[in-house]
């Protein structure tokens, strides 16, 4: 399909295809990179073209309409919300499950007002804004010049183009060896981890993937039902005999936790600014925006699930993302389902979380050993302390056995009645503990992949990966 040179005067950078309509579009572009000399330009060009495959040909619209909640008038929408007389537009609601309809109602008729709407072309060429203009005004320079020496097959409009290409890769350079100095010079690690993961992390996606039965899968579609089989095989169900434990506090030291303004304020204000939405269609930058006027109903919705001990049926709902964490990409075991929860019911666990360690700290319940999902305790703290140890032990003679322990899918098929079991022997009873058994019961996932979702399973087993309270139970496991 190639019918340009690719290499000096030969053609050795090719695109075969067994169909004439299927690739189209054929284009050589110029070189991408260096080879060996790190002065001099690789000297095979790089090769564009396109794939006229189903899913690629299908007739898609182009354009929609979407609420813009960047440029939303989140003022008058604080105002809108601080206007409403809560304990009027909740006093019919007798079950939590009201309470969060008639939050909700409000808060769709606020996005109506207040949040305008904007046009998104699916078809837009995307491009980031990363360097700088005349940067990019350089990029335009060099791609003329590829241009032009395509075109007349000058040795001298080469030269131009090979001068314009260094001199656009040394002001890159530059222009990142200064942001990466001016990162250093600020201090603030979460910059820093932000822009080394934008590095590392592959974006790209799920590729194919196998199933159960050895067929490859390549649409998003099937790729998320076989997720979704996958997590959902790994479930257990419970041989309903409870493991003897010992009591470690009085019964009931724990049975209810107060919300208060305050704590919901902190909640809100302490939210990564993410957009991903949750099953409520509610995302945590939106909540955030809107801290001053949500807190107030939030506080009566958290106060009365507590009370009733009893959780929102959309709260029990989660959207998975497989994360790939290592081996192979198309077995499906190689990754970690990322559950997507509501973000109203993270700031609840959130609240319930710290009083929970708060109790068990002061109650001396959980191991000064304990390093995992801990506040200002890591994976680092941990083998510091045990490289010092060992350390001491060989500079004293003493042997050392080291034993490490994996359990298998353990977020996934830990037992919801042993769980309990394990919490109430640490005293943790009354409309807490029912409050806990009500939002693992009952809970229902499905898969996302790209832009498709799977059926929804049934959970019967483990604690949402992602959620708040999951390493607070693991503390106590």
């Amino acid at each position: 399909m190639v019918r340009e040179t690719t290499r000096k005067r030969n053609i050795l950078d090719v695109v075969l295809s067994n169909d004439a309509f299927l690739v189209c579009d054929c284009n050589v572009g110029p070189p991408l990179g260096f080879s060996g000399n790190a002065r001099k330009p690789s000297d095979h060009n790089t090769v564009f073209f396109h794939l006229q495959c189903d899913s690629c040909s299908a007739k898609k619209q182009d354009f929609a309409f979407v609420r813009d909640f960047k440029n939303a008038d989140y003022v008058a929408f604080n105002n809108y919300l601080l206007s409403i007389d809560w304990n009027t537009e909740l006093v019919n609601c007798y079950d939590v499950n009201t309470y969060w309809e008639n939050f909700v109602n409000v808060i769709n008729n606020g996005i109506e007002l207040f949040v305008p709407m904007k046009r998104v072309n699916f078809n837009a060429r995307v491009c980031k804004q990363y360097y700088p203009h005349y940067i990019r005004q350089m990029f335009r320079r060099r791609q003329a010049a590829w241009k032009l020496y395509r075109r007349f097959r000058a040795h001298n409009l080469y030269e131009k183009y090979i001068n314009l290409d260094r001199k656009c890769k040394a002001e890159m350079q530059k222009f990142d060896a200064d942001r990466e100095l001016r990162l250093i010079d600020s201090n603030d690690l979460g910059k820093f981890y932000r822009y080394v993961n934008n590095k590392i992390v592959n974006k790209t996606g799920i590729g194919a993937i196998k199933s159960s039965t050895g067929n490859i899968l390549h649409s998003d579609a099937d790729k998320a039902e076989c997720f979704n089989e996958f997590f959902f095989s790994v479930f257990t169900a419970d041989n309903g005999i409870l493991p003897p434990v010992s009591l470690k506090a009085p019964p009931d030291s724990l049975v209810d936790v107060s919300f208060t303004y305050v704590d919901v304020v902190r909640a809100v204000r302490h939210l990564k600014c993410k957009t991903s939405l949750g099953p409520d269609g509610l995302s945590s930058v939106f909540i955030k925006s809107l801290s001053d006027g949500i807190a107030f109903p939030l506080m009566l919705i958290f106060d009365q699930s507590m009370q009733s001990s009893t959780v929102p049926e959309i709260w029990k709902t989660a959207v998975v993302t497989p994360v790939h964490k290592k081996g192979l990409t198309s077995d499906v075991n190689n990754y970690r389902p990322i559950s997507l929860t509501c973000i109203c019911c993270k700031l609840m666990e959130t609240i319930i979380k710290q009083k929970m360690l708060d109790y068990l700290l002061s109650s001396n319940l959980i191991s000064k050993h304990q390093h995992g999902f801990l506040s200002k305790r890591s994976t680092c703290s941990q083998l510091l302390e045990c490289v010092d140890d060992w350390t001491l032990a060989l500079h004293n003679r003493y042997s050392v056995d080291v034993v490490y322990v994996d359990f298998s899918k353990v977020f996934d098929s830990v037992s919801h009645s042993k769980l309990l079991h394990k919490l109430e022997s640490f005293g943790i009873g009354g409309k807490l503990l029912l409050w806990i058994r009500d939002y693992l019961n009952n809970r229902t996932q499905c898969v996302k992949v790209g832009n498709c979702f799977s059926n929804y399973a049934s959970v019967g087993s483990g604690v949402p990966q992602g959620s708040v309270l999951a390493p607070c139970y693991s503390c106590c496991s």
